[in-house]
């Protein structure tokens, strides 16, 4: 199921890929950004707190969603799956950089 999840994935991507500046891209942006100034204070460890609470909480509402949806029905989780890959995956939005490297270095 991982595998048609990632391959459908690719698919959308490639069919409608996700503009710059997306929503979902701000509103991790503004979490990230928030998450520094209330608990980043300077120090090493702080940072690594910092880190471990931006990342860590998303990625536990995405497994509790995830498994709310496969108790409910499968396939609904995997298009949690699908929605998620699609959102993450992203390679178009990286690509105008590397061809700008690439270029360069021709």
């Amino acid at each position: 199921m991982s595998f048609f999840a990632v391959l459908f994935a690719l698919i959308l991507e490639q069919a409608r890929p996700l503009a710059r500046g997306n929503w979902v891209h701000s509103g991790f942006l503004g979490w990230a950004r928030w998450a520094h100034r209330s608990l980043d204070a300077g120090k090493p460890h702080h940072g690594w707190i910092t880190w471990l609470f931006a990342v860590a909480v998303p990625t536990l509402v995405t497994v509790l969603v995830h498994w709310l949806l496969w108790r409910i029905n499968v396939l609904l989780a995997f298009a949690w799956s699908v929605a998620v890959l699609y959102v993450t995956l992203g390679f178009r939005q990286f690509s105008h950089y590397f061809t700008d490297i690439r270029d360069a270095l021709d």
